[in-house]
């Protein structure tokens, strides 16, 4: 039997329908409905022997969702430590802005009070302000792509769960 042949034959049985077979294939849709006249023509006279191979299918099916959803679970607490990671990376650059805009505050305020300073070092003070404020929005843009990334194989779990049941 022809590879496409067996392909269609394989999808046929999977349940698919003859004109998604065909556009997934990349063949004619008369090209299904032809391999499907041939495969009624052929079909095996013991009922037992479909059985078992529906049976089989279903194995192999329910086989490759499982080994799936253990993957898609590895995969989402992975994500949960990495987002727990970056939470307390979050934590500690908002700690770190605060402590540097408290710095930043205290030198400004010695420059009023009229205490010599040079405006390289406040310069050096706000870009390390700026930085430090950039970073913690970098951190929280992340943490926020994740949180909705992990949601997202969250729902297609629940999804395949409640369609697997």
């Amino acid at each position: 039997m022809k590879p496409t042949k067996e392909k269609v034959r394989e999808l046929l049985d999977e349940g698919m329908k003859p004109k998604d077979i065909a556009e997934k294939l990349g063949i004619k849709p008369a090209t299904v409905y032809t391999y499907r006249h041939i495969f009624k023509k052929e079909e095996e006279p013991i009922e037992v022997m479909k059985v078992e191979k529906a049976e089989s299918v279903s194995e192999k099916k329910y086989e490759s969702l499982k080994r799936e959803n253990e993957s898609l679970a590895k995969q989402v607490k992975k994500l949960a430590d990495e987002n727990v990671d970056l939470d307390e990376k979050n934590i500690e650059l908002q700690k770190e802005l605060k402590e540097l805009t408290e710095k930043y505050k205290q030198f400004s305020q010695s420059v009023s009070n009229g205490l010599s300073t040079n405006n390289a070092e406040i310069e050096s003070f706000q870009k390390m302000l700026i930085e430090s404020r950039n970073e913690c929005e970098q951190e929280k843009a992340k943490h926020e792509t994740l949180l909705k990334y992990v949601l997202l194989i969250a729902r297609s779990e629940l999804n395949e769960s409640v369609k697997t049941s």
